[in-house]
């Protein structure tokens, strides 16, 4: 019997030791004992696909308001929030009444104006003093921010946007004029020759199978324009000349529903696109052919993979994250109850000259981890997040204040206690 035990506890620390890589981690901290809270503003939902902004001393982002699809009703939290970023206040709210979804997620900021879109199939250039320059009807919703490329070589850079009913389009960012249009095989939006009121009602009862997710820019087939990469929904990665439009070349994942964006990615002393396919993490290079794939052991979730120091990607899941060591090809999966589509940051929180990844999720939890993937702190968090937090000083103080959103509306703005 005695003999039976010790064997039992050997083979029990064996499997501990060979079940290293997969750590996992419950124990709940109070996030006021390290961040005092510095200001709040409500400001209604975000998602995944939001991005806060700093600019000039203000805090800029879009917002969902009270409710992530307005068919029926008119939410006047939605459209674009300007707040002070050292109060909090607001400073200008773009939101306008009357039908159809105001909701706005990425916003874009160059050279003093902001460029977004809306679920009203709309797109819109602001002054970053709240001013309407110029706004253009669009062919279907925009899910997310645009990318910002020089098309004509001014002092203003151009947004690109991506549509949800399948097309990607450039426009002058000085007066709006659209520069050259892609659409994808399938294409279902609004046409210039389409009675427009008809087709927005329609279009509100119904999701197209384009684009959600914000188009990366590289400058492919080296002429000095940036060139645009977006994965649709159908599963097929499409990359499209910057100057004027052309399809470069596609690659089909024949994985259907893909919402994230490319992400740039080196490996083994080369740049190439990375692409979230279920599962795995796919390498294309500059022709769109398939180098390299990592495939995960859990489906990967909405965030986008991040690049962490020390040649290592953070990859995120419905209940854990997982670090991929580029030079070992090792990956490591540290379990965290709570699904994951908050895209991480990597900041010295702390400042104690080390950087955590800063993982909010949607469970109401904000986990911090080591660069190696071990958890450090878990802290509970207000209702739960998906969207990515930024670390900025918003005070001018030289010191870094954690600004993230939660599921209960409102923007928090924490300061490290020192």
């Amino acid at each position: 019997m005695r003999k039976n035990l010790i064997v039992t506890v050997l083979l029990l620390l064996l499997f501990t030791q060979l079940s290293s890589n997969e750590t996992s981690f419950n124990r709940l901290e109070d996030l006021n004992d390290f961040f005092a809270l510095k200001w709040k503003r409500f400001i209604g939902g975000t998602s995944y696909r939001t991005n806060i902004t700093y600019y000039n001393g203000n805090i800029i982002v879009g917002s969902n308001g009270m409710h992530y699809a307005d068919y029926s009703v008119t939410d006047k939290n939605n459209g674009v929030y300007f707040l002070s970023a050292k109060t909090g206040s607001i400073l200008k709210h773009i939101e306008k009444e009357g039908f159809g979804d105001e909701d706005v997620n990425g916003v874009a900021i160059h050279n003093g104006r902001v460029f977004f879109g809306n679920d009203n199939d709309e797109i819109f250039c602001y002054s970053t003093a709240g001013k309407l320059l110029w706004s253009m009807p669009a062919s279907g919703d925009i899910e997310s921010a645009p990318a910002l490329i020089n098309i004509n070589n001014d002092h203003v850079k151009d947004p690109v946007f991506a549509t949800e009913t399948g097309e990607i389009a450039a426009y002058n960012g000085v007066n709006g004029k659209k520069l050259w249009s892609f659409k994808q095989e399938g294409f279902n939006g609004w046409e210039q020759t389409q009675n427009r009121f008809v087709f927005r009602i329609a279009a509100h009862f119904k999701n197209g199978s384009g684009f959600m997710c914000k188009p990366l820019t590289y400058d492919i087939d080296n002429d000095d324009v940036l060139d645009v990469l977006v994965t649709s929904k159908d599963g097929i990665v499409y990359a499209i000349d910057g100057s004027n439009g052309e399809e470069l070349w596609k690659y089909n994942t024949f994985f259907f529903g893909t919402t994230q964006s490319p992400v740039n990615i080196k490996y083994r002393g080369k740049n190439y696109f990375g692409i979230t396919s279920g599962k795995s993490i796919l390498l294309l290079d500059k022709a769109g052919k398939k180098q390299f794939e990592f495939a995960f052991s859990h489906w990967i979730s909405d965030a986008l993979p991040v690049v962490l120091p020390d040649n290592k990607l953070i990859v995120c899941h419905e209940n854990g994250i997982s670090v991929l060591n580029f030079d070992t090809g090792d990956i490591k999966y540290s379990a965290i109850e709570g699904k994951i589509t908050a895209t991480p940051i990597v900041e010295d929180a702390f400042e104690k000259g080390v950087s955590q990844v800063i993982v909010p999720m949607e469970s109401g939890k904000l986990a911090f981890l080591g660069i190696d993937g071990s958890i450090q702190k878990v802290f509970s968090f207000s209702k739960g997040s998906e969207c990515s937090p930024l670390f900025v000083d918003v005070d001018g103080d030289n010191k870094k204040e954690l600004l993230i959103s939660s599921y209960d509306g409102y923007l928090y703005c924490y300061q490290i206690k020192r």
